[in-house]
């Protein structure tokens, strides 16, 4: 479970580097960003997190330099 790796998934997903306010120090906002989303899309890692949207539960795809969020639809089913 992540807390603030990711505040706006609409956004950070496709835009890692994006940061805002809360992101306190930016450039570390971003570095780990991007090295979480690396390692959970690369290792095919359960997450989960506040700003996920319903499940909430599901995998990181990536797509290029951007990201998806994958939702598990057994958890959305049951």
């Amino acid at each position: 479970m992540w807390a603030d790796i990711v505040h706006l998934p609409a956004i950070q997903f496709k835009r890692p580097e994006a940061t805002m306010v809360f992101d306190v120090d930016p450039d570390e906002a971003r570095a780990v960003r991007k090295r979480m989303l690396d390692e959970v899309s690369s290792e095919r890692t359960f997450v989960t997190g506040g700003h996920l949207e319903f499940p909430a539960l599901g995998y990181v795809a990536r797509e290029g330099g951007a990201y998806s969020f994958v939702p598990e639809l057994w958890v959305a089913a049951h």
